[in-house]
């Protein structure tokens, strides 16, 4: 996965400036996480610091306090052998059944494209997705990483359509391939969409969404449902609604063009740190002070079955 990336945990404390230096290229605002592979990442990191002189090693240890709650490092559940006694041998393996972004360590391997040797590498060499094609494997991939970690996960466009049986076909395709990673790899994540309400005319009302997805079953997975919410911009205080986002708690992304895709078009993307996501995610509380929800939000079921939410409890 290309925003999954290896970092050996005994090479990334050799210095405080070989910590400083990976560290800052890491997060959901830059689309890229470091695995938390082992799982005592945290540990070994810590293990090796010990080495340094105090004033280094409390730098790495508060640092590594700091990458925690800007969620840097997760878990992939990766398969990690203590057999083998060597961080790299383990990332090898790993690497061979489903590849890295890049592996980062002390050593290196020319023959190995996506490994990377810690004191020669910098950003240029890692993945930086900013333009994407709007083709529906390619935004899914974009996204991957949000769908799996979010815990609330909102796909915002004020102009989305999905009622529609034909034209918006594609739209609903995006979405579908979406809500399978959330249902196989997330749960336990509420997924919402939210649009704005028909100030320039032909955008629909929720009433008449619940009745045309009620004859359109298929694209949201067994067992799952998609809360969906059409709003309007408050004038007092004014917030603007015309950015497409998908949102989570931990991070997210603006993008240039939404969720319709043309794969004869490129997309730009911007990412967003876990404090800008959340303060967007925010104006979308169905019982906020954000944007200004019309009617109660309508929440569609896997079998094509709705119902109205009327406030956080439902």
């Amino acid at each position: 996965m290309d925003y999954e990336y290896a970092v050996d945990p005994g090479a990334i404390a050799i210095s405080w400036h070989n910590f400083r230096f990976v560290i800052g290229m890491f997060g959901f605002d830059k689309g890229r996480l470091i695995a938390r592979f082992p799982n005592k990442w945290y540990e070994e990191v810590h293990e090796s610091a010990k080495k340094l002189r105090e004033r280094d090693k409390q730098r790495i240890i508060e640092a590594l306090y700091q990458a925690k709650d800007a969620r840097k490092v997760m878990r992939f559940g990766r398969e990690y052998d203590p057999s083998l006694r060597d961080w790299f041998a383990n990332a090898k393996l790993q690497n061979e059944a489903d590849p890295f972004g890049a592996i980062i360590t002390a050593q290196s391997e020319p023959e190995s494209s996506n490994v990377l040797s810690m004191e020669e590498f910098d950003e240029s060499d890692l993945i930086n997705r900013t333009q994407v094609v709007r083709e529906i494997d390619e935004l899914v991939a974009a996204f991957h990483h949000l769908l799996r970690f979010g815990e609330r996960i909102a796909f915002v466009d004020p102009y989305i359509r999905i009622d529609r049986e034909n034209k918006d076909r594609n739209t609903r395709l995006l979405l579908a391939e979406c809500l399978k990673i959330v249902n196989r790899l997330n749960p336990r994540a509420t997924c919402e969409l939210h649009y704005r309400d028909k100030y320039r005319g032909g955008m629909p009302d929720i009433s008449y969404i619940q009745e045309k997805l009620g004859g359109l079953p298929g694209f949201i997975p067994d067992g799952m449902k998609i809360s969906i919410g059409c709003w309007r911009k408050r004038e007092n205080p004014k917030i603007e609604f015309h950015d497409r986002y998908l949102l989570t708690e931990k991070g997210g992304l603006a993008l240039g063009a939404g969720f319709c895709p043309r794969p004869a078009e490129t997309t730009s993307l911007t990412y967003l740190g876990p404090s800008d996501a959340r303060e967007i995610l925010r104006r979308f509380d169905q019982d906020g002070t954000g944007h200004e929800l019309v009617e109660p939000m309508l929440r569609v079921y896997s079998d094509g079955t709705t119902e109205r939410i009327k406030g956080k409890s439902d």
